[in-house]
């Protein structure tokens, strides 16, 4: 088996890669503070001949080096990965198998089957590759490499508005490791940030049609989820509020990814509680209005209720963020992240009233 060691280098420092030059400088916005940014050239890197291994980190062999932020920051915190890291290098044994022949772009996505995920750390990726390249969309000598749930809906969606048929794509696990004769690398972003451009530019990509459904005011139904998960604990209580504005409940889970895209580029309205559904701001238009309702503990400076306001700032939305309460059952352990992140939310109906007349007034 070929035992690979070397260094752990971050792409970003490696300007040199980049395929014909071609280099875009962004200004990244952080979600944790939307007056934070940081400066980061994005580019193709071309790392020849390579390895992905696990959670799409690629390895170059000549020379041979690790570039472990091309994954989700602290990857090891939430995936077991199959090299051994040790300060700053790395050593990687694995079986000898042939290689994918020919050119390939390392696109990847989430392992967790999350659409948020996708849609703000992978696909800006494919965006970055049209954007600098759209030429390698009509080469057929390029393929492009995906996690294999980019096969199915929701994920596949995008994929095919940007042309990528499936002979032209290289579906392959999270685990790896896959060998490539010459994988092309686009920058990803640092997970706690977003770049403008690419979720703009990314939006833009998806064509635009006449709506599907009757309704542009939408409430993300989550009420259907049987266990606590960030669901209103009182939705009875603010169901007649939603009636009288003409907000309809919409369970997005119900829509496939065109479905879903279209209901948002056509509303006039999205409400909704702290969840994944929320990520389909980014195809909202200009100005469209926007109540994300979230809990005092995640609105706090650097909390992650900024993961969606931050995207209605980016997309100019007109956006407020209403704080709820946390519905604290008994018997249940709150020192266990995931209980204490799904607890449901008790909304203020004089509150949740007043929020949305104010929204819609304007």
């Amino acid at each position: 088996m070929p035992l690979l060691q070397g260094e752990i280098a971050k792409l970003s420092d490696h300007p040199e890669l980049a395929v014909g030059g071609r280099q875009i400088l962004e200004t990244l916005v952080s979600w944790a503070a939307l007056d934070e940014r940081a400066e980061i050239s994005l580019f193709l890197a071309d790392l020849g001949a390579s390895v992905v291994t696990s959670c799409f980190i690629p390895i170059s062999l000549d020379p041979p080096r690790l570039y472990l932020d091309q994954t989700y920051e602290n990857v090891m915190s939430f995936y077991s990965i199959a090299p051994r890291l040790v300060d700053a290098r790395f050593e990687f044994e694995y079986d000898e198998r042939p290689a994918f022949p020919g050119c390939a772009v390392l696109i990847g996505g989430s392992p967790e089957h999350n659409w948020y995920h996708w849609l703000v750390n992978w696909y800006p990726r494919l965006v970055l590759a049209r954007l600098l390249f759209p030429e390698f969309f009509y080469h057929h000598d390029v393929r492009f490499v995906f996690h294999e749930n980019v096969r199915h809906e929701p994920f596949s969606y995008l994929r095919e508005a940007l042309f990528i048929p499936e002979d032209r794509s290289i579906f392959i696990t999270a685990f790896g490791p896959e060998k490539f004769e010459k994988l092309l690398v686009p920058t990803i972003v640092n997970q706690r940030f977003y770049s403008p451009t690419l979720i703009r530019y990314g939006a833009a990509l998806v064509p635009r049609r006449s709506p599907l459904r009757r309704t542009n005011r939408i409430w993300i139904n989550r009420e259907i989820i049987a266990q606590p998960k960030r669901r209103a604990a009182n939705f009875e209580e603010i169901m007649p509020i939603l009636e009288r504005l003409n907000i309809e409940p919409v369970v997005l889970e119900n829509l496939n990814a065109e479905e879903q895209i279209n209901l948002f580029q056509n509303a006039e309205l999205i409400v909704g509680v702290h969840g994944a559904g929320l990520v389909n701001l980014v195809f909202c238009s200009e100005n469209t209005k926007a109540l994300i309702i979230d809990v005092e503990r995640n609105a706090r400076p650097g909390g992650i209720a900024g993961m969606f306001t931050g995207l209605a700032e980016i997309m100019k939305l007109r956006w407020e963020l209403l704080i709820a309460e946390e519905e604290i059952l008994e018997g249940v352990d709150h020192s266990n992240f995931h209980n204490l992140h799904c607890r449901d939310v008790i909304i203020d109906p004089a509150v949740l009233e007043r929020a949305l007349e104010n929204l819609l007034s304007v």
